[in-house]
């Protein structure tokens, strides 16, 4: 009987792997993103990235004169360009020398990122058996989707307070309430009605708090609600047992309940305060 892939939520069959065809060819060409000779000749993802971080530094220096977080001073997209990138270096480089290590036949010289990154896809069929590929797939994947929304939403400032008529949509104006960093109020981009940004935010959370999702969902949730809290740092809270996983899933992923992160790194009363 064929094994099926072990990436969540696929199932496809995986005939002699863990990945099916479909999976594989996914990270491949994440690896191709991210390598610094693309076949299409577009620029690395790597090389995006400082290109933002590049026009962050520039934006804020022209706004403020310093590099300062101020209520004028335009954010990165959370996790933030330069978070973006340490994620994306870091799992590229341990996962090389995984793979190098798991395959001692091959040899690994790669000095960069990008290179890392090449080596490991021209490897499709070794990624693919790999005894942790579902770890390995996740993390690369998930790496080059942050990196991706940083770079897309560099300079966007604004907070994310749900939509007008309630957070959820279900009844009143469908608009969506955004509100700038700092701001008492925020405004519905439809109707124009204000709400207070407190008392969204903390309904917002409330309605988070429950949900059991892994430390770069958490990020990028908490992060459209103005809260900055990166996923090697929950990671590292986690490491020192300061944290502890909702659930533990047969391949290894971690998932953790957003009301225990904000609790950690905001303090006991981070829901009734928010």
């Amino acid at each position: 009987m064929t094994a099926a892939c072990v990436v969540p939520h696929c199932g496809r069959p995986a005939p002699g792997a863990h990945l099916c065809p479909g999976c594989r060819d996914r990270l491949v060409a994440d690896l191709r993103d991210i390598a610094k000779h693309h076949p299409d000749g577009q620029p690395s993802l790597i090389a995006e990235l400082d290109t933002t971080l590049a026009r962050l530094a520039k934006t804020t220096a022209g706004r403020s004169g310093v590099r300062s977080r101020n209520a004028d001073t335009p954010l990165p997209y959370h996790p933030g360009a330069a978070e973006a990138r340490y994620v994306l270096t870091n799992t590229i480089t341990t996962w090389a020398r995984d793979v190098a290590e798991t395959n001692p036949h091959l040899t690994f010289t790669a000095d960069s990122v990008e290179a890392a990154a090449a080596w490991l896809a021209q490897f499709p069929n070794l990624l693919a058996i790999h005894p942790a590929a579902a770890e390995l797939h996740d993390e690369i994947t998930s790496a080059a989707h942050l990196a991706r929304r940083v770079i897309d939403h560099a300079v966007d400032t604004r907070i994310y307070l749900g939509r007008c008529g309630d957070i959820a949509g279900r009844h009143g104006c469908p608009g969506v309430v955004y509100a700038r960093r700092r701001a008492d109020t925020g405004t519905c981009d439809t109707c124009g009605d204000e709400h207070d940004v407190h008392t969204r935010r903390a309904a917002m959370l409330r309605a988070l708090a429950n949900r059991t999702i892994t430390a770069a969902d958490i990020s990028t949730s908490l992060a459209r609600l103005g809260i900055e809290i990166s996923v090697d740092d929950i990671q590292r809270r986690a490491k020192a047992g300061v944290l502890k996983p909702a659930t533990v899933d047969v391949h290894r992923r971690r998932s953790y309940r957003v009301g225990d992160v904000l609790r950690v790194f905001l303090g006991p009363d981070a829901l009734t305060a928010a």
